[in-house]
């Protein structure tokens, strides 16, 4: 058989084969050909092998497979049934059929077996199976593999296999795509959630240790806290008891009182109260005899809302200051009883005092930190508006200059040159001086915290200042200073500039001494500081123990403690010619608590 027709092409007309008159003239015997299916294409059993001979004189040799045929038993020419053109099937040498597409593309490795380079089928003997190292083959060829001379190998990776690791994959198709761009995402994605673990478990650890510090914190503010009060009560108190302790209690006519002021120059004392009835409400002032407390005094109704600050005249003018929460400022004759003027505020207001030195300037505090400078030959506006504060300015007291020395002051303290206000505000303290223009020139002061009172010694230029329990101390605060200048650096004198720079210096408060009282101050209440008998004498109101405690700065310990029947609001020193008192305020009554002997 000539190699040049190792393949032959079955004929593309589908008519039946006409019947020779001459098998002789025939050249070469024509064979059955089996009818191939289109949609299965062919089988092993439909494998055809021809060989043809020359023709001879009356002789044709024929070889059929799988069963060869003599010429005596050669059937009639046997009509083929064709589906689908027979251009599309090729019959090679070695029988195996391949389909021809159209398509030239070049076939991927992925879509192929690695054993016979075929592409591999999604059903038959020639499917698409695995190994369990993961490595894809045509069935057929990788059991003949296993159970022929590759032995239970793995074609490619030589991994141990058998033929009961082979298992079918249900695929149309098989292609490899570049998965590294995602799988490094991915990655990245594990390594993100991963650091994002660790960061929240050790937010988880900050937050219990936070918490199991601040528990630590709390016991230990209560450990001060005890410990501070254990302390207070075994000080060494002062061996002269500055009261008595038993008080006379002056039951006052109006309720609801807030405020205690003392006028030495002609003996009244002016207490605050309020009045809810349906004929007469608001809030007014009482004004009684300091000489004589139990005496009836008069009541005065000033205010629509709760009066908050109450200053009285230190000259001869004989003048109230009030100021409220209805944004006006009074000014009322305490000889008349008539209101002499009053100025509206932009805002409320809570603290007021008096100029010591010129009675007719006065300066007001407001809820929004404002400093108002005013002046009583102005009646429509203030001659200076300040911004002292974020917060409301809740206290306020006039500071004169500095007289002799005191024997309780501090060892470098300063005299103060000039005038100026002392204030005190729910952030801290500040003293504004009164420059020679009658401007005020701010300084922030040291001592800090929520400050309730602020007031002056001005025989000894002792400065008091009292804060309610905060988150650095948990007890009721006294700080006892005196003013002092701080001069800084001199700079250097420029050559374009005729004259020298003038001094920088600062007004500091250096405290002398700190009291602690309770642990509680839910009212704003007001001590004072004050001299008796060349002692200078700290008193204050104490929620916690319901009492007046008398600090001494000489011993720096406290004096006394007087029992009281409600807490004190606030308190004031009453000196007079035969022997003075201690004012205690409640809400309805005056507590007088009478010096001893040995203090007259």
């Amino acid at each position: 058989m000539d190699e040049s027709a190792d393949i032959d092409t079955i004929p593309d007309s589908p008519e039946v084969y006409p019947e020779p008159e001459d098998h002789n003239e025939l050249g070469a015997l024509t064979a059955d050909v089996p009818v191939v299916d289109a949609d299965t294409g062919p089988g092993p059993e439909d494998v055809v092998e021809i060989t043809s001979t020359p023709p001879g004189p009356g002789t044709v040799a024929v070889s059929e497979s799988p069963v060869t045929r003599s010429r005596k038993s050669v059937p009639k020419p046997v009509p083929v049934r064709q589906t689908t053109s027979p251009n599309e099937f090729r019959i090679s040498r070695k029988g195996s059929k391949r389909p021809r597409t159209n398509d030239t593309r070049e076939e991927d490795d992925s879509d192929t077996c690695s054993i016979c380079l075929d592409v591999w089928n999604t059903s038959g003997r020639h499917r698409l199976v695995a190994l369990l190292c993961g490595h894809l083959f045509g069935q057929q060829c990788i059991e003949k593999w296993l159970r022929g001379a590759g032995g239970e190998k793995c074609p490619q990776c030589n991994a141990k296999a058998r033929p009961r690791d082979i298992r079918a994959i249900y695929a149309r198709k098989v292609s490899a795509a570049d998965s590294g761009e995602r799988d490094r995402a991915v990655q990245s994605l594990e390594e993100e959630r991963r650091i994002r673990r660790a960061v929240e478990l050790e937010l988880a650890n900050s937050r219990l240790q936070l918490q199991m510090l601040l528990e630590e914190n709390n016991s230990l503010r209560g450990r001060l806290t005890q410990t501070t009060e254990s302390v207070e009560s075994h000080k060494p108190t002062s061996p002269l008891q500055p009261y008595n302790s038993s008080s006379a209690s002056v039951k006052l006519p109006r309720s609801g009182c807030r405020l205690l002021a003392y006028d030495p120059l002609r003996g009244i004392l002016a207490t605050t109260y309020s009045q809810t009835n349906s004929l007469f409400s608001g809030y007014g002032v009482i004004k009684s005899s300091a000489t004589d407390p139990r005496s009836p005094g008069d009541c005065l109704l000033l205010h629509s809302k709760p009066i908050r600050t109450l200053s009285l005249s230190p000259g001869a003018r004989g003048l109230l200051l009030t100021g409220g929460a209805d944004r006006l400022v009074k000014l009322t004759s305490v000889l008349s009883d008539s209101l002499v003027v009053a100025y509206p505020t932009s805002a409320p207001v809570w603290s007021a005092c008096w100029n010591r030195q010129t009675d007719h300037y006065f300066y007001v505090g407001l809820q929004t930190g404002g400093l108002l400078v005013m002046d009583l030959r102005n009646t429509t506006t203030p001659l200076l508006q300040l911004e002292a504060a974020k917060c409301p300015v809740v206290s306020m007291e006039f500071v004169s200059p500095a007289g002799p020395p005191s024997p309780h002051a501090a060892p470098q303290a300063a005299p103060l040159p000039s005038s100026g206000v002392l204030l005190g505000t729910l952030e801290g303290t500040q003293f504004w001086e009164l420059a020679a223009t009658d401007l005020l020139k701010p300084n922030i002061l040291s001592v800090s915290g929520s400050c309730t009172t602020v007031c002056v010694e001005p025989r000894s230029s002792h400065w008091l200042a009292s804060f309610r329990p905060g988150r650095l101390c948990p007890t009721v605060r006294h700080v006892v200073s005196q003013p002092a200048l701080q001069s800084a650096v001199q700079p250097e004198p420029l050559p374009s500039l005729p004259e020298p720079l003038p001094s920088l210096r600062s007004v500091i408060a250096q405290p002398v001494e700190t009291f602690y009282g309770g642990t509680s101050m839910k009212l704003l209440s007001r001590s004072t500081i004050y001299s008796l008998e060349g002692d200078v004498l700290v008193a204050a109101g104490n929620e916690t123990s319901q009492s007046v405690e008398v600090f001494s700065v000489a011993s720096g310990s406290r004096a006394q403690r007087l029992a009281i029947p409600s807490p004190a609001v606030d308190v004031a020193h009453v000196g007079l010619d035969n022997g003075g008192y201690l004012a205690a305020l409640t809400d309805s009554s005056l507590e007088v608590y009478k010096q001893t002997s040995n203090q007259s």
